[in-house]
């Protein structure tokens, strides 16, 4: 069976919503993280699969990108098996588009340059997402005698009362932290040396005739994907200061714990 490029992202964008919602409901603590960051998290995380393969693959990813440019032709449009599914294969084809129609240094062989951010990402945003939600699942939410110290968990019902918890929580916040801050400044970087590139004339990427800018990247319109990876960022960081006083708060607590076990003593 053959799908076209476009059905093929469709449904492999499916699967990995899919299968990041079986893992979000089989696990109470993953359910309570608030839809929009956690889907962004296990996307990022499924991203950096695609960015490994990027790397490994690299040379079948330029040659189908030459093969692209000499036929004027987009992987949307063109069909392909169901075995382009696997990550692996299907990392080829959008990294080709890509390289072909949006950025040229991903395709340049005697240039790094594209492979140091993938790879960057890979590991500082994708792992660092993957173990953030990987504390996330390990918290203890089964005590019963639990007291409400205003924590900052996804819900506001939800209490820490252990130092299992704690050690899990804080750590889901510092890791998430800096999956998601360093996502926005390798965003940052990026997409400023691009500016730059398309005005070097000495660059794949440079501004001609034949692989026209536009006005706003208007004439490389896969640029634009990488709108995603400036806002989403944020937004996440944004629901993490939401429940900011999570390092203040193992103090405040250990203090209060100590304070009940005084009174209990005395």
């Amino acid at each position: 069976m053959e799908f076209s490029g476009i059905s093929l992202a469709l449904i492999e964008v499916f699967f990995v919503f899919a299968l990041s919602y079986i893992i979000k409901i089989s696990n109470v603590n993953l359910h309570l993280i608030h839809s929009i960051p956690y889907y962004w998290l296990t996307f990022t995380i499924m991203t950096a699969l695609w960015e490994f393969f990027f790397i490994t693959n690299y040379k079948e990813t330029t040659q189908h990108s030459l093969s692209l440019i000499n036929n004027k032709t987009h992987i949307w449009t063109s069909n392909y098996d169901s075995t382009y599914l696997i990550p692996s294969k299907f990392s080829i084809l959008f990294y080709s588009e890509y390289a072909s129609y949006a950025d040229r240094m991903y395709m340049a062989k005697s240039d790094d340059w594209s492979r140091v951010i993938e790879g960057s990402h890979l590991f500082i945003c994708g792992f660092f997402s993957l173990l953030g939600l990987y504390f996330k699942s390990k918290v203890s939410n089964g005590n019963p005698k639990k007291i409400n110290y205003n924590l900052p968990n996804d819900k506001k019902d939800d209490l820490i009362t252990t130092e299992h918890d704690m050690y899990y929580i804080s750590r889901y916040f510092l890791t998430i932290g800096i999956s998601m801050s360093g996502q926005f400044m390798n965003s940052i970087l990026y997409m400023v040396n691009y500016f730059h590139e398309t005005r070097d004339s000495n660059n794949p990427n440079y501004n001609t005739s034949t692989f026209p800018t536009g006005k706003l990247l208007f004439q490389r319109p896969f640029m634009y994907v990488n709108v995603l990876w400036f806002t989403m960022p944020v937004i996440v960081l944004n629901y993490l200061l939401s429940y900011a006083n999570s390092y203040t708060l193992i103090d405040e607590i250990k203090n209060i714990q100590t304070d009940m076990k005084s009174t209990v003593i005395e």
